[in-house]
């Protein structure tokens, strides 16, 4: 490394160092240095590289954009986790939930996380030659996707929620990985992307449900987001896994909800699995929350008739 890298690694380790003494935040350091949040949260991981020891945290998860939570009023929603829409991909889950979107009333449309997929700027290279989308006709054809969504929904006045997924995350982390220059240019990031909706990485209703994309992983999953959440339920999507597991303890019963995924299991999206059978299921989830208790209904899409209300889902209208 050359001699001025080193010198501008040093001052950013030791203006970190000076933070941390002072109680200071990551938007303080990049503040002194003249460097975006982003830039300065990348250089921390490249001088932890250099030196061979960690920097401390600051503490200062608030300053970083998307993570923060929105607060959603009780009432009756429609989550749907892991869409990972491709142009021309479609899915009999993706069906269902449109069709039920459109023939019952519903305060609010959840989208928990993976709406977009992101192959073309994912780190994983292309599988032989296998054909995934440009990015430009992956987005537009998301947007298009989601724009139907809220137009056929039978509340036209319902509010809107994504809840960002790890693949949300793929364009804004290439941009910033390969064009740090671009950062921040209108139209790619998700909030630009989808405009109507609002943005956030959780989202709690009356502090005692909480939505994410994720949170534990693995088979037991569910189980573990009910006993360490404290909350009433604990909804989340990720594992493509289409379960509910009930805990009871003295403070009271807790929900880990798992709201499977829109995509077909078999789809382009995910032929890294090589055709092999996943413990995965398609499906999405409805939530209605009254006197701040959780009334969850599962729909399962991987059946020949999906149900909603015990009554069969009759695809699109």
């Amino acid at each position: 490394m050359k001699p001025a890298d080193y010198d501008r690694l040093n001052k950013f380790r030791t203006e970190w160092l000076e933070a941390k003494k002072r109680a200071f935040s990551t938007e303080y350091v990049a503040h002194r240095l003249g460097i975006s949040l982003r830039q300065a949260f990348n250089t921390r991981r490249t001088v932890e590289r250099f030196f061979g020891d960690a920097l401390p945290s600051l503490g200062n998860n608030t300053n970083i954009p998307n993570l923060d939570h929105q607060d959603i009023k009780p009432g009756r929603y429609i989550i749907a986790s892991d869409l990972h829409l491709w142009p021309n991909v479609h899915s009999r889950a993706e069906d269902a939930f449109v069709k039920v979107l459109s023939s019952n009333h519903f305060d609010g449309l959840i989208l928990n996380g993976d709406v977009l997929d992101g192959p073309a700027v994912s780190r994983y290279g292309k599988r032989m030659a296998e054909d995934i989308p440009h990015i430009v006709d992956e987005v537009s054809n998301a947007q298009a996707r989601v724009r139907e969504y809220v137009q056929t929904s039978k509340n036209k006045k319902l509010t809107r929620h994504i809840i960002r997924g790890n693949h949300d995350w793929r364009l804004e982390t290439y941009l910033m990985n390969n064009a740090p220059s671009v950062e921040g240019l209108p139209g790619t990031q998700l909030e630009d992307i989808f405009p109507d909706f609002v943005i956030s990485m959780s989202a709690n209703i009356t502090q005692r449900i909480i939505i994410k994309h994720r949170w534990h992983a693995g088979v037991h999953a569910a189980y573990n987001n009910a006993v360490r959440s404290h909350t009433a339920a604990m909804v989340t999507g990720d594992t493509h896994r289409l379960q509910l597991t009930r805990y009871a303890a003295y403070n009271g019963v807790a929900y880990g909800v798992e709201t499977g995924f829109l995509a077909d299991r078999y789809g382009p999206q995910f032929s890294y699995g090589e055709n092999n059978p996943q413990n995965w299921c398609e499906g999405f989830c409805v939530l209605d929350v009254e006197d701040d208790e959780p009334h969850i209904e599962l729909i399962d899409c991987s059946r020949k008739s999906p149900r909603f209300m015990g009554r069969p889902i009759h695809g699109r209208n």
